[in-house]
């Protein structure tokens, strides 16, 4: 990541600490996930079936990443998103060096461990 960042890593740890702050301002007001709080579940749901069906053997944050993708390709076949929207999540997790696919052999595996999700609802 240094390569391509170089001076680029201040500004990765300035967004970090200004996402952490809105995180905990979410979840101060909304403690019990009831509402405004399910946008933190973004990449989630899909993220943490991709790490199941590979046996953990991707880490959490890339899972997450392509997670990202699958859901927002979801909401942009459903017209809740623009092209220019999901081409432009790509690219930012592009440059930050996180993954966009992943080769899925088996879709009803993932589908019956998405649906076994706490948070499943975000898909349906």
């Amino acid at each position: 990541m240094k390569n391509q960042l170089g001076k680029g890593i201040d500004k990765l740890k300035y967004i970090i600490s200004e996402c952490v702050k809105l995180k905990a301002g979410i979840v101060e007001k909304d403690e019990l996930d009831l509402g405004e709080r399910h946008i933190l579940n973004f990449g989630h749901t899909i993220g943490h079936a991709i790490e199941t069906l590979f046996n953990f053997n991707i880490l959490h944050g890339e899972a997450v990443a392509i997670g990202m993708v699958y859901e927002s390709y979801i909401a942009l076949k459903r017209n809740l998103i623009t092209k220019n929207m999901f081409e432009r999540l790509i690219k930012i997790l592009e440059y930050f060096e996180l993954p966009t696919e992943i080769e899925i052999e088996n879709y009803k595996l993932l589908k019956d461990i998405i649906c076994k999700d706490k948070k499943m609802w975000i898909i349906i």
